[in-house]
């Protein structure tokens, strides 16, 4: 990852304005970012109610693992919604989750660390 940021970076304008947006970067690829940029500021968002976007209803149900999907599926059928982003912890699971969306009509991407960063 680090040769493709490096890549980037010789690739485009010398001049250019560069921003980053991430909820997540490790400290090597925030060195590497650094030696390109120009008085680099870093804006961090403490406060949890910042982050939450108007509108957004966030929906967590506890369940044993057997039951998740249909449980899932019952909420699909019954809350009007027009996206929806749904984390699992696992990428098989992901996979899984994308396959019997799209097997019931329901258009869904699984998208995991194990897609490259292009696909993602």
């Amino acid at each position: 990852m680090r040769s493709d940021i490096q890549q980037i970076f010789k690739k485009t304008p010398h001049g250019k304005q560069v921003m980053m947006f991430t909820a997540t970067l490790s400290a090597e690829i925030k060195l590497t970012c650094r030696k390109f940029m120009r008085n680099p500021a870093e804006i961090l968002i403490e406060k949890q109610s910042k982050l939450t976007l108007h509108g957004l209803c966030q929906y967590y149900v506890s369940l044993e693992e057997k039951n998740k999907i249909a449980k899932l599926m019952d909420l699909i059928d019954q809350l009007q919604f027009n996206q929806v982003i749904i984390f699992v912890s696992h990428v098989n699971y992901a996979v899984k989750l994308n396959e019997v969306l799209n097997k019931n009509a329901i258009p869904s991407k699984a998208i995991h660390s194990k897609m490259s960063l292009e696909d993602r």
